[in-house]
């Protein structure tokens, strides 16, 4: 069969206007495939000269296939010395057995050497087991010195078992093993893990997971570690490029706090300068917590600690817990005091690279407990979420989380011509203001507790509002918290701000309404008609009306409370349901799961309107996707269910 494809392909050149042009052909194609894929092979022609040759064509056969399809131009010119493709597709059989790929090419030139104008391959069709493998640090970036999980994953995608098969990872450089499946050991530095039989059905989005934790290196200059796996079975595969992987893993560069002096070497001030000075090229880099000691440890600055301005610079409290292990199981390890200041806020972000504070407690500062205030050029580095990120801290309280040690501010986020900031997972408690200040741009409010203890039983509000949201601001995004008890609006809305959009979040008894658009007063929002229990259906039926502006149709989202808002509008203590009614309707009847007797019932509307393709993003390019601008009303009145 081979002898007959190779002579079909034996073409003769023809000749015209006495140009002549040595043409090659080569072709480059996998030696197995498995039989269930098609073959993507690729067909080079390169023109030696020393004429141009015009009318260049492609012609291609095969046996042992199902079909060939190639994809572009089949007729083309080819200048002297310059060389052409053509890619094809070899479709499957479904059968094992040895495929022969072949392709010749003509021209309209004089051909003094056509010997080298057809090529053919062989590639062998294997019907068998589609074993994959992947492995990736939990984070892309690590600490040095501590533990890290590494996961790796496994798949085939074929419907035919693989057996006996075996996985083995190589170890990362500088790594030790601290955990590992049953099925594992480490051999040298090589893990190996008996998988046994790995049955067909399964594919990437579906893998199984094995989890194994290592310890890094102590490298605090800055690294890049790598990992290799491969899987393999007894049987023969016909795909083989995805029986092996290896993932880059980087440590971040670090600099140590391993006492709690006011400077000078180990100090945070110290460590913190040294970081500024030397974070300018986007490596990662971490201020880390490794001070000896039994309890919390508590830094009291004598002066205000150096504003951040190096590039993608975390100063990380958790590193503390995870370095001595966890002896605040109800809070953070450190607490940074600033009682013995009279000017100066806590931690100032002033570089627009990326720049983390996380997992501490930040309290008794004269200003802000956090301020960000970034300047220069905006940084994003590939390997971290190019954001700014306040995660995980208490700020305003001890770190307990119960006793008051409040800030001027909590948080706040003042240069509105950046865009990117998370506030996410805080305590936000007991400041003399607001507890989050913001004038930016893309800004998340996620999940934090704003106005109580961690364990929601305290009332520790914040002197003026939870969140205030001020002129100038631009799609913030404000989820998943609990705004309760402070001295102003759960959230206040300046007049001038876009696009807030207030998802799920429980607000309760604080002092103003639970959420004021435009600091004026109740304005726009649904009006609950009517809140009765439906026992057949054990729900409570809530009618409301409303009016909508949106392009794409509103959100309406339900709560219930204890007792209404003194001014008789709706708190959101209980959130019951969100519903998303068609565009033009004016009414809609909600069914919230359960017995809500005795509670009293609110609803917002948002309002999802478009407002161009990329437009209201100053940093980034044009974009082809529709943008949508979604802000939430006030709570509507509040009524009883019955």
């Amino acid at each position: 069969m081979r002898y007959s494809l190779a002579a079909a392909l034996l073409l003769t050149s023809t000749s015209v206007f006495g140009a002549s042009a040595d043409l090659a052909l080569t072709i480059t194609a996998p030696k197995v495939s498995d039989a269930s894929y098609f073959v993507v092979f690729r067909i080079d022609v390169t023109n030696n000269g020393p004429d141009a040759a015009t009318g260049v064509h492609i012609t291609t056969a095969g046996a042992f296939v199902a079909g060939i399809r190639c994809f572009g131009n089949r007729d083309f010119d080819l200048q002297p010395h310059q060389s052409g493709f053509q890619s094809c597709v070899a479709d499957t059989p479904h059968q094992n057995g040895i495929a022969t790929l072949g392709a010749t090419v003509t021209s309209n030139a004089t051909d003094p050497d056509p010997s080298n104008n057809s090529a053919t391959t062989n590639v062998e069709w294997i019907v068998g087991p589609n074993l994959g493998t992947g492995v990736s640090a939990a984070h892309p970036v690590i600490d040095p010195g501590l533990p890290f999980d590494l996961i790796a994953q496994y798949w085939n995608t074929s419907t035919i078992a693989a057996t006996n098969v075996l996985m083995t990872i190589d170890l990362p450089d500088g790594t030790t093993v601290k955990s590992q499946p049953e099925n594992c050991s480490q051999v040298s530095r090589q893990i190996v893990c008996s998988l046994g039989t790995v049955p067909g059905g399964s594919d990437s989005w579906r893998p199984t997971i094995l989890r194994f934790t290592l310890v890094a290196p102590d490298r605090r200059e800055g690294a890049t570690l790598s990992s290799h796996i491969a899987i393999a079975g007894t049987e023969r595969e016909g795909m083989i490029e995805n029986n092996e992987y290896t993932s880059l893993v980087r440590l971040f560069r670090t600099f140590v706090v391993d006492n709690t002096n006011d400077s000078g070497s180990g100090s945070l001030r110290n460590a913190m300068e040294t970081a500024n000075a030397s974070c300018g090229d986007a490596f990662p880099c971490k201020v880390a917590f490794r001070v000896p000691g039994e309890g919390i440890v508590t830094i009291k600055p004598e002066s205000p600690l150096p504003e951040i301005t190096g590039s993608s610079v975390d100063i990380d409290g958790t590193t503390q817990t995870r370095t001595f292990g966890d002896k605040n199981p109800d809070g953070p390890e450190v607490f940074i005091d600033g009682s013995r200041l009279t000017e100066g806020n806590g931690f100032v972000i002033a570089t627009a690279c990326n720049a983390n504070i996380i997992g501490m407690a930040i309290g008794n500062f004269p200003e802000s407990g956090v301020l960000v205030i970034p300047e220069g050029t905006t940084c994003r580095n590939v390997l971290l979420d190019p954001y700014h990120q306040i995660a995980q801290n208490y700020i305003g309280v001890d770190a307990t989380g119960s006793n008051p040690a409040p800030n001027g501010r909590g948080v706040v986020i003042a240069n509105s011509e950046y865009e990117g900031y998370s506030v996410i997972r805080n305590v936000i408690s007991a400041n003399r203001r607001s507890g989050v200040f913001i004038q930016s741009i893309r800004t998340w409010i996620y999940d934090n507790i704003i106005g109580l203890d961690p364990q929601h039983r305290t009332d520790l509000g914040n002197g003026a509002s939870g969140v205030y949201v001020s002129k100038n601001t631009f799609d913030t995004n404000i989820s998943g918290n609990f705004i309760a008890f402070n001295h102003d609006f759960g959230v206040a809305i300046e007049q001038g701000a876009s696009g807030v959009d207030v998802k799920p979040n429980s607000i309760f008894a604080n002092w103003q309404m639970g959420i004021d658009n435009g600091l004026d007063g109740p304005t726009a929002a649904p009006e609950v008609t009517s809140a009765a229990y439906d026992p057949a259906t054990d729900s409570t039926l809530i009618d409301v009306s409303y009016t909508d502006q949106s392009t794409f149709g509103p959100t309406l989202q339900f709560y219930a409370s204890d007792a209404p808002h003194r001014t008789g509008f709706g708190d959101g203590q209980y959130y019951l349901g969100t519903a998303t009614p068609k565009r033009g309707e004016e009414h809609v009847r909600f069914a919230a799961k359960g017995d809500w007797r005795g509670k009293w019932i609110a609803a917002t509307i948002t309002h999802n309107t478009f407002y161009g393709f990329g437009v209201g993003r100053p940093i980034a390019p044009l974009g082809e996707s529709a943008d949508t601008r979604s802000s939430t009303s006030e709570f509507s009145r509040a009524v009883e269910v019955h």
